[in-house]
């Protein structure tokens, strides 16, 4: 919309002390910009960067917050290669479900 400022699409993610793992903490793009694949071109572009640091895996988790699009988030990163394991009785907790990419 005109006239409105939107923050850019941010990937967070972090390696370990050693550099030999990656922890995914977070993709945030605005509603607006969904279903674009401005997502996949930022999760992509991480596992490049792990495969060509020869790093074997990308964990994460996924929050609470991310309830309301659960189905398609769990999709996206399926469709990534990430194993999604959903917990079904933490509805209350802040974590929700883990994400793990390994390398192949």
């Amino acid at each position: 919309m005109k006239g409105i400022l939107y923050p850019d699409p941010v990937l967070k993610a972090f390696f370990n002390d050693d550099l030999t793992e990656i922890s995914l903490a977070d993709i945030d793009i605005e509603e607006y910009l969904s279903n674009y694949g401005v997502g996949s071109i930022l999760l992509s572009t991480l596992i490049d960067i792990a495969k060509n640091r020869k790093i074997n895996s990308i964990s994460g988790w996924i929050s609470n917050v991310d309830i309301d699009h659960i189905e398609r988030l769990v999709h996206f990163y399926k469709k990534h290669n990430f194993e999604v394991i959903l917990d079904d009785n933490n509805k209350d907790s802040l974590k929700i479900g883990n994400l793990i990419w390994q390398r192949k």
